[in-house]
Formats: structure tokens, C-alpha cells, sequence
């Protein structure tokens, strides 16, 4: 993980990688704490030329 930041019960994450056909990218999530559990509630993600 690049980064995770919190603000009480929500949360962004940032993930920099390079996939199994060697293309660097990355993704990008929102999560909520919902009765103590974190949910992905987005996905967002970039492929780098």
C-alpha cells in the first residue's frame, strides 16, 4: 500500500503496482466502517503509459 488515510469511520487507499503483464498501476479505494468493519465502497484505478 502507498498510503491509507482515516478520518474516523471513513477512509481513502492508494495501491502502486506493476501486474502480471508488467503495466504499472494504480488503484485507489474509499472505505466505510460499518458495525466495526471497513467496506469498500469505491474502486478507482489508472493505467500508466
Amino acid at each position: 500500500m502507498s498510503s491509507i488515510n482515516v478520518a474516523a469511520s471513513i477512509a481513502t487507499v492508494r495501491v502502486d503496482l506493476d501486474n502480471w503483464t508488467g503495466l504499472r498501476c494504480t488503484d485507489m479505494f474509499t472505505l466505510l466502517k460499518v458495525n466495526n468493519d471497513w467496506k469498500i465502497m469505491n474502486k478507482v484505478f489508472h493505467l500508466h503509459a
